[in-house]
């Protein structure tokens, strides 16, 4: 797999575009993550998730792409329902996971009735991809029931020249867009308890020659120090 190519940008992006250049590389997505990073990071994140109960009761998962959580974690079929704004993650994640409900969908607009779920789930960065973040966190508010939480992972602002990159991929644009913790709190204020913590803040600079035992271990100190803008990811939570 090529390197992306990265430039600073200033314009805006339609959900159709995210839509199609996701769907350029859905075929390949579940290869293009298999490193040991990828790997401490799901067994901290998914094992996680599930300790803390963000997988039990009505789950939607928002830009789950392929089904890398049900390919890591139990959830209840009856329970879940995914939705992505490309058809072929969509497609790919139903092929894997054909007793589990997947839909199409913007979650700037999520065709969803009012406080119908108890968890939303926004996993690795699809959050860093939305033109209108404040839309996304009303309709994440709308959809949760009262005492309902969320999990919202974007990219941390690392790069601090710059507030959003375009990626070039196999010739499809992607615009990234990073938010400090400041505007992420701004950006969840309607929920109350919002609580921001890093992930990967040196997990991803270890070299690959090293036993996964060692990308385990640094990837749960680190989870443990709670860092944040200068990690990979910023994990946020919040309750309605």
């Amino acid at each position: 797999m090529q390197p992306a190519k990265i430039v600073p940008i200033q314009k805006t992006m339609s959900p159709v575009t995210v839509g199609r250049a996701y769907g350029s590389i859905a075929h390949e997505w579940d290869r293009m993550y298999v490193d040991k990073r990828a790997a401490a990071e799901n067994r901290w994140l998914f094992n996680w998730l599930r300790r803390s109960g963000y997988l039990e009761g009505d789950v939607l998962e928002v830009a789950c792409g392929t089904g890398l959580l049900l390919d890591c974690a139990k959830v209840d079929p009856s329970k879940y329902l995914g939705t992505d704004i490309s058809e072929a993650m969509v497609n790919a994640a139903a092929m894997k996971h054909p007793q589990h409900v997947f839909r199409v969908m913007d979650m700037h607009d999520l065709k969803l009735p009012d406080e119908c779920v108890d968890n939303v789930l926004c996993l690795f960065a699809g959050f860093s991809y939305v033109a209108d973040p404040m839309a996304v966190a009303h309709e994440l508010w709308r959809v949760l029931r009262p005492g309902g939480r969320f999990v919202v992972m974007p990219y941390a602002q690392r790069t601090k020249q710059t507030n959003a990159y375009e990626v070039i991929f196999k010739g499809e644009p992607l615009i990234r867009y990073f938010h400090t913790n400041n505007l992420l709190r701004s950006i969840f204020s309607e929920f109350h308890d919002v609580q921001i913590r890093g992930l990967s803040y040196r997990l991803d600079r270890l070299p690959q020659w090293l036993p996964q035992w060692c990308f385990n271990l640094m990837c749960s100190w680190e989870m443990a120090l709670r860092r944040g803008e200068d990690c990979y990811f910023n994990i946020v939570t919040g309750e309605k």
